[in-house]
């Protein structure tokens, strides 16, 4: 969501002037940025609008969360994590830093599948993607950028390993 807020000596303490919210459960962190620019530039304009009739209201302490800043380790993701895990993990860090596993194997389009089985091994490997296994389900993994080396698709990279059905992607 976005606040409008008074200025106060911390950060993000003022009192809330008005605020907005969107649902975020099936959209990647790219759209959010957006959607929560246009609602914040409405805001904006509903505040200053209003600014005169509007009762700050003290925000609870007791609710409030704190978030780090993200840094590039923050993308790195094993198989052996929970498929919805690393598909909001996914969802949260693309563009930037992205998903990688320990090899460095970047992850630059995925869904969930359906389908399970051993951590990190090759379910199947589709037209246009490849369904990996991951604790408690699997991804279905569309394109990936091995480090130094320009994006490809999951089933060329797939083929150029000499990977089938059976194999783990490490």
């Amino acid at each position: 969501g976005v606040t409008a807020m008074l200025m106060d000596a911390g950060l993000d303490t003022g009192d809330m002037l008005d605020f907005i919210y969107t649902p975020c459960e099936s959209k990647m962190s790219s759209e959010l940025f957006s959607e929560l620019g246009e609602l914040g530039g409405e805001l904006i304009v509903k505040v200053l609008k209003n600014f005169e009739n509007l009762k700050p209201q003290k925000q609870d302490d007791a609710q409030a969360t704190h978030c780090k800043k993200i840094s590039k380790s923050d993308g790195l993701f094993g198989f052996d994590e929970d498929a919805g895990q690393i598909y909001n993990k996914f969802r949260a860090l693309t563009p930037w830093p992205g998903i990688y596993l320990a090899n460095g194997l970047k992850i630059l389009s995925l869904e969930l599948s359906e389908k399970s089985g051993k951590s990190g091994e090759i379910l199947s490997v589709e037209k246009d993607h490849v369904v990996v296994a991951c604790k408690g389900g699997a991804v279905k993994i569309y394109e990936l950028q091995e480090p130094s080396k320009k994006p490809t698709n999951a089933k060329a990279y797939i083929n150029g390993k000499r990977l089938s059905v059976g194999d783990k992607i490490e």
